[in-house]
């Protein structure tokens, strides 16, 4: 007899809309339960998510032109400081080892020659409030975001904020759902992710 390998949960975003949640907590209880096989994954259908499908496409659309500016742009958007993990990075990761990372993305574009590229952003506000020691401890967390000029590429930074936060407020209602089937920890998460443009209202 074969043994049936544990795959994530899937549900649909509009799920997460109705009255009765209760109904996805056989589902939630499998993702997150303590069985062998809860693999603590639940995959969100986002087909029905008002303007996300419209959203994306444009968003990735604006990749070929944000990798093809100047170097010298590039160059702007980069935060050595912040260990390239905010605004622009290619080629610039590094491993534990110190090594840059250059297999990031190899087997998704060696067939084409191109080679991958980075761009983060902290999607639910431009800078960390933080003191000036957690700053300089810790810069990938609390630096703040950084855009290509609109005159360069108009639209971007408002179509990545836009989309970024709507996964947000997917994700806290997904919270929200989780807070009732978990308890009081989740719940002062929820809370904090909640008070992110009233997402869980």
């Amino acid at each position: 007899m074969i043994a049936e390998l544990a795959g994530p949960v899937s549900i649909d975003y509009e799920e997460l809309q109705e009255a009765d949640l209760t109904r996805l907590f056989p589902r939630l209880r499998k993702a997150f339960g303590d069985d062998p096989d809860c693999l603590g994954i639940v995959l969100v259908a986002m087909h029905s998510v008002p303007s996300y499908a419209s959203l994306r496409k444009t968003l990735l659309s604006y990749a070929s032109y944000l990798a093809a500016l100047p170097t010298e742009e590039l160059l702007k958007l980069e935060k050595p400081h912040a260990k390239y993990v905010v605004g622009w990075s290619h080629g610039r990761e590094k491993l534990r080892s110190g090594a840059v990372d250059t297999r990031k993305g190899v087997c998704l574009f060696q067939a084409s020659g191109l080679t991958s590229g980075s761009y983060y952003v902290n999607p639910t506000h431009e800078a960390a409030v933080a003191s000036e020691l957690m700053k300089d401890m810790f810069p990938e967390y609390t630096e703040a975001n950084i855009w290509p000029s609109a005159d360069l590429l108009p639209g971007f930074r408002e179509t990545f904020e836009e989309l970024a936060r709507l996964i947000v407020v997917v994700g806290a209602r997904l919270a929200k759902v989780l807070s009732h089937l978990r308890g009081s920890n989740i719940r002062r998460v929820t809370h904090m992710v909640c008070e992110f443009e009233g997402a869980c209202s």
